[in-house]
């Protein structure tokens, strides 16, 4: 796969946002608008640069609404809930572990839906707990799937795609074709939700395309 990456910068009404474009194999643009106002824009592998610029042109003043958008509710303190927004005063930590029980218990109502559409009778306990750098585990040794609080933040698609991530190694432990093709199997879109979580994506009010 073509990994070519490329920084632009795209101007609208006297403001200019930094991009980051990620060349792809996909059919059109999917552009999201990061937290810190950059933007991250997948495309197609052989999208020429007089096309992204005209399809990201027609995308900018949704851009600007949701720039302005934020601005104006940066006042009031937000969190996202399984892809919602929700207002909260409440800090990043505190959010965790305000949710962490709720996060559990829908975390396993999820393995509970897709281990026998998946054939998996492996008696897993599910945990939802901090994690750094990974966003679910499958511990054979121990029988646990443990899931990030911070995947709660996302739709509940993008949660599938993790529960059956995780579920996968319970027929293939490494990350093969075989593997991602059980994967696939069951979450046809599993790519393009791996990229919302890469982008930190967590609702629709911060993604286009």
């Amino acid at each position: 796969m073509d990994m070519r990456e490329l920084r632009r910068n795209y101007s609208y009404h006297g403001v200019v946002y930094e991009a980051r474009l990620l060349f792809r194999r996909r059919s059109g643009i999917r552009l999201s608008l990061r937290r810190d106002g950059t933007l991250l824009i997948s495309v197609p592998v052989r999208a020429s640069l007089s096309s992204i610029d005209e399809q990201v042109a027609k995308m900018m003043a949704w851009v600007e609404r949701q720039t302005r958008k934020r601005s104006e509710e940066r006042e009031r303190p937000y969190t996202y809930i399984k892809g919602q927004k929700v207002e909260t005063n409440l800090n990043e930590e505190a959010v965790r572990a305000g949710y962490a029980e709720q996060a559990e218990e829908y975390f396993a109502s999820r393995v509970a839906y897709f281990a026998p559409l998946m054939g998996i009778t492996t008696p897993y306990r599910v945990k939802a707990k901090d994690m750094n750098s990974r966003v679910g585990t499958n511990s054979s040794r121990t029988k646990t799937l443990a899931f990030s609080l911070w995947l709660y933040h996302f739709s509940p698609e993008v949660i599938d795609s993790v529960v059956v991530h995780e579920l996968a190694h319970d027929r293939v432990r490494d990350h093969s074709s075989k593997f991602y093709a059980i994967v696939l199997q069951y979450c046809p879109n599993y790519w393009e939700l791996r990229k919302r979580i890469i982008s930190h994506a967590y609702g629709e009010d911060n993604e286009q395309g």
